[in-house]
């Protein structure tokens, strides 16, 4: 009798065992599956975009306009040296200048085999420089004034946007906002009513400026060449301190050809 109840203890416990074994694929719940695939399909973490640094050199022919003077250029206690108007390209010829630009793009689209093509956009930094040859103005009576040579240099900040077309082209534009350094101008008048003498014409100035320029270009691989117009709207030079003029905005017209250098 004790021996038919070890064998049927022994039984059971073996089944038992059989019963224990692990729960089939199938037999997993639904809602514990789908969390499994949910998580397995979940993408990488995306990648932060990137800073994507241009630098620049321009040069650029520039054409001086805009109002000088709107009526007359007194000199001193009332001699009238020049009685019509006057524009800044009759008392400066076109001139050369210079540019430096920094570019800091917001994102990894741009121009270059490393680069997204399309839009993007971004902040530039201009230092600049300009020299403007003097030319000689005739007022009324046989009087005139002949001016030296214009330099300015001004530094300016702002918004710049850039667009991809395709094949290393690309289009940018810019607008900027700055301050603008005119050098002292001396000047020589001369006139049947009174003695040739020379003085200061226009003042060492520090002024507002602005400007706005756009360019097509191409780029093969780092080094891109481009081609620019703009327009630049600063406040005039201050007077000297013996004149009286009636100035407006000195007005610039610029074309401009450049190397640029994306990284």
């Amino acid at each position: 009798m004790g021996e038919i109840l070890v064998f049927l203890l022994a039984v059971s416990v073996q089944s038992e065992e059989a019963s224990a074994e692990p729960a089939s694929p199938a037999e997993i719940p639904v809602s514990l599956s789908g969390e499994v695939l949910r998580i397995a399909a979940q993408a990488p973490p995306a990648k932060e975009e990137d800073l994507v640094l241009n630098v620049g050199a321009h040069v650029r022919f520039a054409m001086p306009f805009g109002a000088a003077d709107r009526s007359t250029i007194v000199y001193g206690s009332g001699l009238v040296v020049v009685s019509n108007y006057v524009s800044w390209t009759e008392l400066f010829n076109p001139g050369w200048g210079l540019d430096l630009e920094i570019d800091i793009f917001l994102g990894s689209r741009g121009p270059g085999a490393k680069r997204q093509p399309g839009f993007n956009y971004g902040v530039v930094a201009l230092l600049q420089t300009d020299e403007f040859g003097g030319d000689r103005v005739n007022g009324g009576g046989g009087t005139s004034i002949s001016l030296e040579n214009l330099t300015m240099n001004s530094f300016l900040v702002g918004g710049k946007v850039i667009h991809t077309l395709g094949s290393g082209f690309y289009a940018d534009g810019h607008f900027a906002l700055g301050v603008v350094h005119y050098a002292s101008v001396e000047g020589t008048f001369d006139g049947p009513g009174f003695v040739k003498f020379r003085d200061t014409v226009f003042e060492d100035t520090w002024t507002f400026a602005s400007q706005f320029r756009g360019h097509a270009g191409y780029r093969l691989g780092p080094v891109g060449i481009v081609l620019g117009l703009g327009f630049r709207i600063q406040a005039p030079p201050a007077e000297g301190h013996n004149f009286e003029m009636h100035s407006g905005a000195f007005w610039t017209f610029d074309v401009d050809l450049g190397v640029e250098l994306g990284f």
